[in-house]
């Protein structure tokens, strides 16, 4: 038996529950954002989802808006029995919601009601937590609200970033998608409410909030660091010049915040508030990527020399509540 699914979803988190869909001999029509201008010479550039599905040769539609009267036209000839919505990118108002006739579920990449949002996964690793996860959901009309069904943890590994942890996270959540549509076939999916208490939010990052803020602890920074790779990374100010900072790790030391403690191995050891950061691997803008010892050797750094006027800020929000 197998049901007859709407798919939504379009960066390459989502492709693996796709593929897990496919896998399990559901029939899938897929939904996802129109192609887009991206990079410097602004190419179009197709989403992964809509690779994956014309290597699969489903049906396609990327419209602007899923909520359009053409869009439900042709989502309602398929006569769907459920929608699966993997980061798609999109708000679903509620005719769109109530097209498929066993309703919407939702995976998201975290353990709800913790970081609702559309960075759960940034937010993580920013704050500091041990564990996170995927959780799957009845969709409503309030962002990731909807009765949790199943949930899976996931340990956050010390050297992890944003795209290590998501890389696992969209092979877990493709496992917890599919056995959520399994149980909805069988009519044996429990969902339970979120509780109000532990909700927090994980909005979408800008990519000023990759600032540096040398005054922070040692901790702080590295996780700063990981958590903005690959999107939209960390960065600092060193005379004129922005140098993205893509690995690093917290270590002993002592200084003024911005201070070259030393140069190691291949790292530039710069003082924090608290402790002191190795940058392992960063990139001046407009040149390639580079560890940092070819940076302090290409800049003239020695143990002594500091930031200009190091930035002090609020960068790392408190976890932010729903009101």
């Amino acid at each position: 038996m197998s049901l007859r699914i709407v798919f939504m979803g379009t960066p390459d988190c989502a492709r693996p529950s796709m593929e897990g869909l496919l896998e399990r001999g559901h029939s899938l029509m897929v939904v996802c954002q129109p192609d887009r201008q991206r990079g410097r010479g602004r190419r179009v550039g197709q989403p992964p989802v809509k690779l994956c599905c014309d290597a699969h040769g489903l049906p396609l539609i990327q419209p602007h808006s899923v909520n359009t009267e053409e869009a439900h036209s042709l989502i309602a000839e398929f006569d769907p029995d459920l929608y699966c919505v993997v980061a798609f990118g999109q708000i679903l108002k509620p005719d769109t919601l109530s097209i498929p006739r066993l309703g919407a579920i939702n995976l998201h990449f975290s353990l709800l009601p913790r970081w609702r949002g559309a960075a759960p996964v940034e937010y993580a690793i920013w704050h500091g937590d041990a564990v996170t996860g995927v959780s799957t959901q009845f969709m409503v009309q309030a962002l990731d609200a909807g009765d949790v069904i199943f949930q899976a943890e996931e340990p956050i590994r010390p050297t992890d970033t944003a795209g290590d942890l998501m890389q696992r996270l969209s092979a877990l959540g493709a496992e917890v998608l599919a056995e959520t549509v399994r149980l909805i076939e069988l009519g044996e999916a429990r969902a339970e409410p979120q509780d109000p208490a532990g909700v927090t939010l994980a909005p979408r990052i800008k990519p000023e909030e990759g600032e540096i803020d040398w005054h922070a602890d040692a901790d702080s920074i590295a996780r700063h660091i990981r958590a903005f790779n690959p999107r939209p990374g960390c960065h600092t100010q060193w005379a004129d010049t922005s140098v993205k900072l893509w690995r690093a790790w917290p270590q002993d030391g002592e200084g003024e915040p911005g201070e070259v403690l030393a140069i190691e191995g291949d790292t530039l050891v710069l003082a924090a508030g608290q402790g002191a950061v190795a940058l392992a691997e960063v990139q001046p803008e407009g040149r390639a990527r580079q560890t940092g010892r070819d940076f302090a050797n290409g800049r003239h750094l020695a143990p002594g020399h500091r930031l200009p006027a190091p930035h002090r800020s609020e960068l790392r929000p408190a976890a932010r509540q729903e009101s």
